[in-house]
């Protein structure tokens, strides 16, 4: 058994590595500038959400008016279907007759 002492040594890096153009970034006017950009990034993205939100309920209405209408023509019977001409037209008749002829 060993009777020397054991010490526990923190050997951690606390500072880290830091660059000549790190020292900029404590710079007042590079955070303003930082700070204008992300304010007019946000207002550009809530700009975004509110067309897309005009976008939703447009489209929403649209769909209630869709339904509306649908359930109306069901309960009135809704328009009857064309009878379509029997096959006495068209261009494919001609030649029929011209190879009877």
């Amino acid at each position: 058994m060993c009777h020397f002492p054991h010490f526990h040594i923190n050997r951690k890096r606390t500072g880290g590595i830091k660059l000549e153009d790190e020292a900029a970034v404590d710079d007042p006017s590079t955070d303003a500038a930082a700070k204008q950009a992300e304010d007019e990034y946000n207002k550009h993205l809530q700009e975004q959400i509110q067309q897309e939100k005009e976008a939703k309920k447009a489209e929403d209405e649209k769909k209630k008016a869709d339904s509306l209408w649908d359930d109306f023509m069901k309960d009135v019977g809704g328009p009857k279907p064309k009878p379509k001409p029997a096959g006495g037209g068209g261009l494919g008749s001609l030649s029929k007759v011209m190879l009877i002829c």
